[in-house]
């Protein structure tokens, strides 16, 4: 894939336990992709889902 830099998702966002992570307008998708990594942190939502 073009562009790609193998680098985890997680990683390139800077998750990390504990972190307070604020999502907005998340695509389920990506949700989906980080479920194990957001796990570990506070999570709070703007809106639906």
């Amino acid at each position: 894939m073009a562009g790609y830099s193998g680098t985890p998702l997680q990683e390139k966002l800077g998750l990390e336990p504990g972190l307070r992570v604020y999502l907005v307008n998340t695509p389920p998708g990506i949700r989906s992709r980080l479920r194990k990594p957001l796990g570990k942190c506070h999570l709070e939502f703007d809106g639906p889902g």
